[in-house]
């Protein structure tokens, strides 16, 4: 397999589930690799062991599209963004050069004052997102898939109840209280 470049450490990828956020998917990559930690996964997928990954809008995507090459989920970077992060959500309300230059953020390891950029503190829906999740989708996850992991519907902004099963989401503020904001929290 000459010519492919991929990462040392990574065995295994798994497929991009249903709905699933691309924090989810660095997470799992990290539980299924046995990566030691957050910063070591971070610093091999995103290239940086100092970024604060983000449930929401993640940035650093074209390192880890180049990094995971033919083995990646995604086919570019547009699709990864398209798939497995709410800009889709946030894209629909901006115009066409607004979103090029915020796609440009996600891709790159410029991505400061992002969600800024974007509008989401403006509009008073807050820079740091809860995480959320919902017990039967949970159940269900585990069921259907063996692991739960984050869903993007549960993270839009000022959703508080799951779109599937319309039950309150558990929401947790942890991420953004952590001592160590690097850690991918697991759910």
């Amino acid at each position: 397999m000459s010519g492919i470049k991929f990462s040392p450490g990574i065995n295994f990828v798994p497929p991009l589930l249903p709905d699933e956020l691309f924090y989810s998917l660095i997470a799992h990559l990290q539980l299924y690799n046995a990566l030691p930690n957050s910063k070591t996964t971070l610093k091999l997928l995103l290239g940086s062991n100092c970024v604060i990954p983000s449930i929401d809008l993640p940035t650093h995507l074209d390192h880890f599209q180049q990094i995971m090459g033919e083995f990646s989920p995604f086919i570019d970077v547009n699709t990864l963004i398209e798939q497995a992060t709410i800009f889709p959500y946030f894209g629909a309300f901006l115009s066409p050069t607004r979103n090029e230059q915020v796609i440009s953020k996600l891709s790159s390891a410029n991505g400061n004052e992002l969600k800024t950029f974007v509008g989401i503190v403006a509009n008073r829906f807050g820079a740091s997102s809860k995480m959320k999740s919902c017990p039967e989708c949970c159940l269900n996850d585990v069921a259907d898939f063996g692991i739960p992991y984050w869903h993007r519907a549960h993270h839009l902004p000022g959703v508080d109840v799951c779109v599937f099963h319309k039950k309150t989401l558990n929401s947790f503020e942890i991420q953004s209280h952590l001592n160590n904001r690097l850690s991918l929290i697991h759910i």
